[in-house]
């Protein structure tokens, strides 16, 4: 009887805990199913994995792809004494955002523990009620950040925003390395992608100043609370993984929408086709219009020198120039809007310099501020206004029809179909809204034509960048081109082959007339390389001078090319050979253009060849996508 009595009781408790154990592993699987958690996981929306491949991140070996192995593992390692992550920290203190999320879902009695480099870290974030992703425009003389930069900034909404904290991630690059290895490492994810955290003020002069690229401040609607569980978040990554840099994917653009997401599951800011291109980025802000609470600007400071020297007449601008070039031997009377473009000139040589002026330039200053000083009355200032904000430019993506008439050997006077397939970005006859002006960045698209007798490809380019810096009063930049492609050319032995050129250059640029045209040219060389050529390949040197003028909706292209044969021994080579080139671009809307070309390209050949003359005309049809 008294057996039957342990025996019965057993059953019923042991029905009692399989019932306890049920309950709690439902509410842990349900827990784990919560966006929040997941987003803090970083999976991916409609994945069953994390797109973190550092497994030094997760707690449980599978928590890669099981987010309740995860959920219970934090959960046994929060009660444990073990240390965790780079900096050897306690559970509590390494995950700061996963604990902030069991105390508030789970009703457990979690330890206290004192994490004194956490708490040191997130005071340094202080008053914060506010922020903002910021867009750093292209740079151009860096071809990696020719599609701008992306980074946070946290702060309060009442400040100017200068002691504002930035958070920026970035490929850790080591200082000595060399073009080649920084361009396949990048592209392969060669290097580790690294967090930081810096006064903003300091990314004011590194971007404003230094490198004169404006910036556009986009405050996000986000609570001061999920603002507190981003940081944490921030910490989690800093300090208990390692992410690869990838420069054409997880890049700056985003790593730092996949941070905001974190903490906003329910938002979509971090899908792209084939790049994650920071404008690209900054325009699924705008997919919903409860994201963006304001947008700001902040012109670079050589925008603002320029802008302020525009304000002065000729007279004005000779004796801004006359104090600059000449030593100083006298005092001056300047009115005060030439002592304000003074002011920004020195101010602008000082970042450029490296803090490092002249005991000349630093006098010269001196007298400027203290002139400056004497002025009373309120002096205006020009509004500085930009069409580069990235969410109104262009979808990156295009498709182009083309139907033309084309004159070379084989093909003489035959018309054609054309298709073109771009991957990115933006080329000198695009509608410049939202784009640095008058710059060309193209990246692998593919050109192919059909005719009555044949369908081809005729041109695989891989990258094509212009970067066109413009002279002004003060300063002359070397303006240059770089481009990699396969393309049809025609000589004697080796007639329409498709083959490799290698063209690259530098020069100059003007704006003469107004800021809707520019004036270029450059020098340079190109390589052309086929297995029917001579000695297989072909060096020419190469002069062009070219202008682009925007007018209404419109732009007007005109471009002359000479090249000149390196190898004029050889009885296969181009001895020279002159192309001009005529465009002429509608936009038709923000995504759709239409375009008017011609071009005719005269070649003269070494030993008995003759004279041959080629042209091709036509009109596309370019649509751009997302």
């Amino acid at each position: 009887m008294i057996l039957r009595s342990i025996i019965f009781t057993f059953v019923i408790l042991s029905g009692i805990l399989a019932t306890a154990q049920n309950v709690i592993s439902s509410e842990l699987q349900t827990i784990s199913q919560n966006p929040l958690w997941q987003s803090l996981l970083h999976y991916k929306k409609g994945s069953s994995q994390s797109d973190i491949k550092d497994k030094k991140f997760f707690l449980s070996i599978k928590g890669y792809t099981d987010p309740l192995a995860e959920l219970i593992a934090t959960i046994e390692a929060i009660n444990s004494d073990i240390k965790i992550g780079f900096l050897h920290q306690h559970p509590i203190c390494a995950y700061p955002a996963r604990y902030a999320f069991l105390k508030k879902n789970l009703n457990l009695d979690l330890p206290k523990i004192d994490c004194e480099k956490w708490t040191t870290f997130f005071n340094r974030f202080n008053e914060k009620n506010k922020i903002s992703i910021i867009f750093s425009s292209a740079f151009p003389n860096n071809p990696a950040s020719m599609f701008g930069h992306l980074f946070l900034k946290i702060g309060n909404e009442n400040t100017s925003g200068l002691n504002d904290i930035g958070i920026n991630y970035a490929a850790q690059v080591p200082t000595t390395e060399n073009p080649v290895a920084f361009l396949y490492f990048g592209v392969f994810g060669g290097y580790e992608g690294h967090w930081s955290v810096q006064p903003y003020y300091e990314k004011i002069n590194e971007y404003l100043k230094a490198e004169n690229r404006d910036l556009w401040e986009y405050d996000l609607n986000l609570t001061a609370d999920e603002i507190d569980l981003l940081i944490m978040h921030l910490w989690e990554l800093e300090t208990a993984a390692t992410t690869p840099y990838y420069f054409f994917d997880e890049n700056c653009a985003y790593q730092i929408v996949r941070l905001v997401e974190a903490v906003k599951p329910n938002w979509s800011l971090s899908e792209y086709t084939i790049y994650a291109i920071p404008g690209e980025i900054i325009k699924n802000l705008f997919s919903d219009q409860t994201y963006i609470k304001n947008v700001h600007f902040r012109p670079s400071l050589r925008k603002r020198l320029l802008s302020r020297t525009n304000q002065l007449n000729e007279e004005q601008k000779e004796n801004v120039l006359k104090f600059i070039r000449t030593p100083m031997k006298e005092i001056i009377d300047f009115n005060p809007y030439e002592l304000n473009t003074l002011n920004s000139y020195y101010d602008y040589q000082r970042h450029i310099k490296k803090d490092k002026l002249t005991s000349e330039e630093n006098s010269k200053w001196s007298y400027v501020l203290q002139e400056r000083a004497k002025i009373t009355e309120k002096i205006s200032e020009p509004e500085i206004v930009s069409n580069e904000r990235p969410e109104i430019g262009h979808d990156s993506y295009a498709l182009g029809i083309t139907a033309g008439s084309i004159s070379i050997p084989k093909y003489q006077g035959q018309s054609y179909l054309g298709l073109e397939i771009r991957s990115a970005y933006h080329d000198l006859l695009n509608n410049d809204d939202g784009f640095l002006p008058f710059s060309q960045i193209l990246f692998p698209y593919v050109q192919a034509q059909v005719n009555k007798n044949e369908a081809l490809i005729t041109k695989v380019n891989l990258v094509d960048i212009i970067s066109l810096n413009p002279a002004n009063l003060f300063e002359t930049d070397l303006s240059w081109r770089l481009n990699f492609l396969f393309d049809r050319i025609s000589t004697p032995s080796c007639l329409n082959c498709l083959a490799f050129n290698w063209n690259g250059g530098l020069g100059l640029s003007y704006q003469p007339l107004s800021a809707n045209s520019i004036f270029f040219n450059f020098l340079g060389f190109k390589l052309m390389a086929h297995e029917k050529l001579e000695q297989r390949h072909h060096f020419l040197f190469n002069t062009n001078f070219g202008i682009v003028y925007l007018h209404d909706k419109r732009k007007y292209f005109l471009n002359l090319s000479l090249d000149t044969s390196a190898n004029s021994k050889l009885t296969d080579s181009i001895n020279s050979s002159m192309q001009i080139e005529l465009a002429n671009s509608f936009f038709i809307s923000k995504n759709k253009e239409l375009r008017l070309f011609i071009n005719s390209i005269s070649t003269d050949y070494t030993g008995p060849f003759p004279q041959k003359n080629d042209s091709n005309a036509g009109v596309t049809f370019l649509t751009f996508f997302k």
